[in-house]
């Protein structure tokens, strides 16, 4: 994960493990989810900025598609993409996360 380079894929900056927990550390995004922005009421998403946020989650999927092998995040939806403070949008949480073996049709779990 510390590999992947992609505007629209959170960046992974290092984990920690102490004593049975897990703490992954990413870049801060301050907008927090996608999910969250999407039900405030007090946030205005005209429809440039909606085509713009939609164009980001396929750029940042194709990312991870185009990769060899291939990275299937496999649990897509508003929770986990995070938005940055200039509302771009950005693919995260990858516990489900398989590298697709193109040759063999196997599929190797990342987490």
């Amino acid at each position: 994960m510390a590999s992947l380079r992609h505007p629209n894929v959170v960046l992974f900056m290092g984990a920690c493990y102490e004593k049975q927990h897990l703490a992954i550390v990413t870049e801060f995004m301050p907008n927090g989810t996608l999910h969250s922005v999407l039900h405030d009421a007090d946030v205005d998403l005209d429809w440039s900025l909606r085509m713009r946020m939609l164009r980001d989650i396929c750029c940042g999927m194709a990312f991870l598609h185009s990769n060899r092998p291939p990275i299937l995040h496999r649990d897509l939806k508003s929770p986990n993409i995070l938005v940055d403070a200039d509302f771009r949008l950005k693919v995260s949480d990858f516990g489900l996360t398989v590298l697709k073996d193109t040759v063999k049709g196997a599929q190797i779990v990342l987490f």
